[in-house]
């Protein structure tokens, strides 16, 4: 599932700026010596946030395996690391447990974890603000409020667009295809992300939503189960649901 999250190399990235804020503060040097990539070589147990950061693509990955009361687990894990380690990442960590609270149909836990992460959410988290855009997606989708879930994620995607975060852009495209909320000029912008967004998922993104706009029963099955071969089970099990519902 890592190989197809777009998140991770971002979550990677807000590592990266974690250590080099942890390198200014000890004074110690902490780039590996052979030229290597700095993440990969950190050692990252030595710190809570790295920790912290580790957890919340845990929680991330088994959420998109459908496998949502780990996916909870997980994120709750992770947070006391998050408070411990400088707490950059602490409202994602609190929005991945409302979005997971949320698919459970724990609605009212989900609405209250999604008000703690916004009341925690710092200018110092400002690169966060995707993980919580998503969760508050999925809240508003679960509680049957289909209007806040739209202008929600149209919102994140004026401002993802503007940052050039394009592989969120596809997760928020993703998620408003899930809801059944997907238009015409959404699969042209999954058109043009094909070029911009390494991997398989902005194509399979795509050719859901084109059989969604056309109500092709086929074409949802066969989306169901190219995200299924990718682990995703999340998405397969939503494609397989909006396959039953056009079937004659």
């Amino acid at each position: 599932i890592l190989d197809h999250l777009s998140e991770v190399p971002y979550l990677r990235a807000v590592a990266a700026f974690a250590r080099l804020s942890i390198t200014a503060t000890t004074g110690t040097i902490l780039l590996p010596s052979d030229g290597g990539d700095p993440i990969d070589d950190f050692p990252v147990f030595e710190f809570p946030l790295f920790e912290a950061q580790e957890g919340l693509a845990e929680a991330m990955c088994l959420r998109l395996a459908a496998r949502f009361e780990p996916a909870h687990a997980a994120a709750l894990e992770a947070l006391p690391l998050a408070e411990k380690g400088g707490r950059p990442l602490l409202s994602a960590v609190i929005a991945e447990q409302a979005h997971c609270a949320a698919l459970l149909g724990r609605h009212t836990e989900a609405a209250q974890l999604l008000k703690d992460a916004d009341s925690r959410h710092a200018i110092t988290m400002t690169l966060m603000y995707p993980w919580i855009e998503l969760a508050r997606a999925q809240v508003a989708a679960s509680a049957k409020d289909p209007g806040t879930a739209e202008s929600t994620l149209r919102h994140l995607l004026d401002r993802l667009r503007k940052d050039e975060f394009h592989g969120l852009e596809v997760h928020a495209l993703l998620a408003l295809v899930r809801y059944g909320l997907v238009v015409p000029p959404d699969v042209e912008q999954l058109r043009q992300l094909e070029s911009t967004v390494s991997g398989r998922l902005p194509v399979l993104v795509r050719r859901h939503a084109e059989a969604l706009l056309t109500e092709d029963e086929i074409g949802l099955r066969a989306s169901a189960d190219s995200y299924a071969a990718l682990g995703l089970r999340l998405y397969a099990d939503g494609a397989t649901a909006q396959a039953s519902t056009v079937s004659p």
